[in-house]
């Protein structure tokens, strides 16, 4: 047995996107733009570090 690629749901769906998400281009061009994203989480993660670093020059 093969093994298939990923649809763009799942790759959507890894990315921490909800299912109702639509993406209004080609497969192509939405493969793209998830592969090009960054997931809601790193994002998340990246913006609290960012303010906890901010804090503590303020607090400074």
């Amino acid at each position: 047995m093969g093994v298939r690629p990923y649809s763009v749901r799942e790759y959507a769906r890894l990315q921490g996107l909800k299912d109702d998400f639509i993406f209004p281009v080609s497969s192509t061009a939405a493969y793209r733009q998830i592969g090009n994203g960054v997931s809601r989480h790193v994002g998340m993660w990246i913006g609290n570090e960012m303010n906890r670093y901010i804090n503590q020059i303020r607090a400074a």
